[in-house]
């Protein structure tokens, strides 16, 4: 099976890169695509258009383009799914074998145009999640929560109050459906429900 056309405009590359999101089993636009480095973190490369970033990517990771393609010039949309694949796990192995901040400096030299991806955990400190007011204040909690990142209308979808306690509305929940209280006394003692 081959690969033809493009992949968003004039890109050339795989039709169907997310088959799956396994390190060394998916099929990616290794110029547009998100590599874990040896630190644990992803990065994103933002090379849409293959052609115009295959070049300067794989000069910074230090992949020679005939050994990765097989030609010096090869034909992207004619490659199939598998080559595809073997070609992002090569790639997969190279960014894996530094830490960011040593693949920082040289995707920076190579103008390789990326991001890192954050982190939940990171996303309270991420200036960017500051500069777009995406953390409110709710009544009754210590800390911020995020409001939602899309609006619909002139409505904000802000939270305000906090989340149940896990469990705190399942004897309503269950009542309502039919339950009584000898079936839900039985569920609690089975350790089904608290």
């Amino acid at each position: 099976q081959y690969l033809g056309a493009t992949l968003f405009g004039n890109s050339r590359g795989p039709r169907h890169v997310r088959s799956t999101s396994r390190f060394g089993e998916r099929v990616t636009m290794v110029t547009n695509a998100t590599f874990l480095c040896k630190d644990n973190v992803l990065v994103q490369f933002l090379g849409e258009d293959m052609r115009r970033h295959v070049k300067k990517t794989m000069k910074a990771l230090g992949v020679s383009i005939k050994d990765l393609f097989g030609s010096d010039q090869p034909r992207y949309s004619s490659f199939t799914a598998d080559q595809w694949r073997e070609v992002t796990k090569k790639i997969d192995a190279v960014m894996a074998s530094k830490t960011y901040e040593e693949w920082k400096p040289i995707l920076k030299e190579h103008d390789v145009w990326h991001v890192v991806v954050q982190r939940f955990e990171n996303m309270m400190q991420d200036e960017q999640v500051h500069a777009t007011g995406m953390l409110v204040d709710v009544p009754g909690l210590k800390h911020k929560l995020f409001k939602a990142p899309i609006y619909m209308g002139a409505d904000q979808a802000i939270p305000t109050r906090n989340a149940p306690h896990f469990g705190q509305h399942t004897q309503e929940i269950l009542s309502e459906i039919g339950y009584n209280d000898e079936a839900l006394e039985r569920l609690r003692k089975a350790g089904v429900v608290r």
